[in-house]
Parts: C-alpha cells; sequence; structure tokens
C-alpha cells in the first residue's frame, strides 16, 4: 500500500502511516506530492485510488482512473458521485439523515460506517475489471 501525500498534507499522511503501521499493516508507503503535476503523476501510475471525497478523488475521475471513493452524505449529490466511467465507484450507505449538511444528527456517521466490507471489496472489485 502506498501512499500519496497531496501538496501541503504531509504532516497529515505521516501520521496516517504511523498510525496504519501501529495497527499492524504491513508495507505502508508514502509518496509525497510537492506539487499537484506529482500527484497527477502518481495517480496515474496506481493500480487503485482508495480515497475520501476529496480533491484527489475528483483528480483521479477526470483521469479516469480506477477509483473507490468513500462519499459522506453530507451534500451528497452537490460535488460528488460523478464518473467517467466504471472504474470509478462512489461508496455510500443511503440513509434517512442523507442530506445533513455535515450536522451529523447520529452517534457515528452511518452514511460510511455503516458500509460493510463486502461493500467495499465489490467496489474495489468493480473499479479493477471495468474498462475505461
Amino acid at each position: 500500500m502506498n501512499l500519496l501525500a497531496p501538496p501541503g498534507e504531509v504532516t497529515r499522511f505521516t501520521e496516517l502511516r504511523k498510525w496504519l503501521m501501529a495497527a499492524g499493516v504491513e508495507g505502508v508507503g508514502l509518496t509525497l506530492c510537492v506539487t499537484n503535476h506529482d500527484l497527477r503523476e502518481a495517480l496515474r501510475r496506481n493500480r487503485l485510488v482508495l480515497s475520501a471525497d476529496t480533491g484527489t478523488a475528483h483528480l483521479a475521475v477526470a483521469l479516469d482512473a480506477p477509483l473507490v471513493a468513500f462519499l459522506g452524505g453530507g451534500h451528497i449529490g452537490w460535488f460528488a458521485p460523478w464518473s467517467r466511467s466504471g472504474r470509478q465507484q462512489w461508496l455510500n450507505k443511503d440513509v434517512p439523515c442523507r442530506g445533513c449538511l455535515w450536522v451529523c444528527s447520529q452517534p457515528s456517521p452511518v452514511c460510511l460506517t455503516d458500509l460493510s466490507e463486502d461493500q467495499v471489496f465489490q467496489a474495489i472489485d468493480v473499479a479493477l475489471t471495468a474498462s475505461g
């Protein structure tokens, strides 16, 4: 696994790498992308992009890269989900509180935490096998 740290996010991704390694995830690499050009080229080289709904996810869509993006329900439909092909998969649990504008009424963000492992792995399979 390789983490791509977008410009300006080095500290956050360094901490994420430490957390993953402490949790027992082996072989966690970190690529520091100093510029947006570096990020674009790194996204093109990766087999699969896993991302939250961030600029990195949207750039992966623009490049038609295989992507599994986790999309919270705060303003779903405003900026995502959108895709260029079946290679982009957006994951979100359809819940009654969808459209909360990021004021979560639940004990946890169930639009994300109620996703099953099967849903995640199925989305990965689709993203990796879909043609662009």
